[in-house]
């Protein structure tokens, strides 16, 4: 049995695969639950699946050297980024493949203890395939 260690995830973004510097990311897949319990179903509940949803959150670090904000990462609300992939085990493992990430939000908490941080957290518009391999 093999295990992965999150410490080889890795997060690129882009055609050109840039590198963004993550402490974690998080997805949620899911699927909508349409209700088709009806008299025949012995008083069960019967549903079957519906629209499929995915979204992420990103917690990175702020490299002054690699401004997400900045052309052309532009990652600010209201923007798209396309080819998404986060890595479950290094850059040759499965990952999540989400074509195109609309950003929802960005947070950017500053603690003079900590390092300057930036929290994405965005909806995959249109499909996506979960890690495979």
């Amino acid at each position: 049995m093999a295990f992965y260690s999150a410490k080889n995830a890795k997060v690129r973004i882009g055609a050109g695969a840039t590198v963004l510097t993550a402490k974690s990311w998080t997805v949620t897949s899911e699927a909508d639950e349409l209700d088709v319990t009806n008299f025949e179903g012995g008083g069960y509940t019967e549903v079957i699946g519906g629209i499929k949803k995915i979204t992420v959150q990103i917690e990175l670090d702020l490299d002054g050297a690699a401004n997400p904000f900045d052309s052309p990462r532009s990652i600010t609300p209201g923007s798209t980024i396309v080819t998404v992939k986060l890595y479950l085990n290094d850059t040759t493992g499965p990952y999540w493949s989400i074509p195109t990430l609309y950003i929802r939000s960005c947070s950017n908490p500053m603690e003079v203890r900590q390092s300057a941080r930036l929290s994405i957290s965005g909806t995959g518009t249109g499909s996506f395939v979960h890690p495979t391999g």
